[in-house]
């Protein structure tokens, strides 16, 4: 996320970067002032361009606007003059989400939250859940037990940001992203009782996600950031210890976004969303060889996981894009 993005100017002759603010996303400037949000809410500072120096400190001016964490965008612009206009919205409490127990014919109920939670994962004996919380550098692994009902914090660097869980498939490990090292995000693993150290299992320059372990863990799929296309498809191989053998090699790449992959029960098969030409996802199926690809969904669709049955669940729109309406489709793979 960009909780703790820096804003810098860079000189479009000479390439010289001079750094605005750390701790904030989208700066605007005009007449004499710099503007960004932080938290929610947008900030206005003094900046001198002559100079390239801040001559008064930030002030939040205006509460709660609408934002998003994600990509780094803010809902407002500010004229030469120094008009502004903006869009009111929650800033960071639209992060608020419940964690819920869903089951056929049921109501939901809550388990956790309202809070910043982020990509719940079921250990293999459905005993446990694995979870993100927090933004930025307060961004940790969680671990709630079910039967108990209480969770339990699993990484504990305090200056790292330390998401997206994924479960080795005997339950004693969670392969995790993390940029403790400093520069990108890499894979990392932790004993899933919290216990021992942390290790680090890839040392790429590109921000990684675990997405999926296989059920022999031998393998592990990364989401992978790219320069071009977002988000590709990596293949990290393990030894009998759970050892990387070598680097994370391509596993499917193209222009367009490939991510949130998931091995069949088999492991000899992935599905996957992708992008197309237009930016809109649907839901693949490949054979782990490459020998095979099958699109499986005609609208969009992503999140696929899979029941040891054989049976694939994924995310769907009836209509394009983000706006229409969500459902939980299911489908047989033969």
């Amino acid at each position: 996320d960009f909780a703790e993005a820096r804003s810098e100017i860079r000189e479009l002759d000479s390439g010289k970067i001079h750094v605005l603010q750390k701790g904030g996303f989208y700066p605007r400037y005009f007449d004499g002032h710099v503007s960004f949000v932080r938290d929610g809410t947008l900030y206005v500072m003094g900046y001198d361009l002559d100079t390239f120096t801040v001559t008064s400190p930030p002030v939040p001016t205006i509460p709660d606007v609408s934002n998003a964490l994600g990509h780094g965008g803010a809902q407002y612009d500010v004229s030469d003059n120094g008009t502004l206009m903006y869009i009111p919205g929650e800033g960071l409490n639209s992060l608020q989400y419940e964690m819920r127990w869903l089951e056929l014919g049921k109501p939901p109920v809550p388990l956790l939250g309202p809070d910043a939670m982020f990509h719940p994962r079921f250990s293999p004996d459905g005993k446990q859940i694995a979870y993100s919380k927090g933004i930025g550098s307060a961004s940790d692994v969680w671990v709630y037990d079910v039967e108990s009902g209480r969770s339990r914090r699993l990484t504990l660097d305090s200056k790292a940001s330390d998401r997206s869980a994924a479960w080795s498939p005997d339950g004693k490990w969670v392969a995790f992203s993390s940029n403790r090292a400093g520069g990108a995000s890499n894979i990392y693993r932790k004993r899933a009782d919290g216990s021992g150290e942390v290790v680090r299992l890839t040392t790429g320059n590109n921000d990684e996600t675990p997405s999926a372990w296989s059920s022999d863990g031998r393998m592990l799929l990364l989401m992978q950031s790219t320069a071009g296309s977002g988000f590709d498809l990596t293949l990290l191989r393990l030894d009998e210890e759970g050892k990387p053998i070598g680097e994370p090699e391509p596993f499917e790449a193209s222009p367009n976004t490939e991510w949130h992959a998931a091995f069949s029960p088999d492991n000899r098969y992935v599905a996957f969303a992708a992008g197309d030409d237009a930016g809109a996802l649907r839901l693949f199926v490949r054979s782990v060889d490459g020998t095979a690809r099958w699109q499986v969904s005609d609208n969009a669709g992503w999140g696929p996981r899979w029941l040891p049955s054989g049976r694939l669940y994924y995310h769907a729109w009836e209509g394009q894009g983000w706006q229409a309406s969500g459902i939980e489709a299911a489908i047989r793979v033969v």
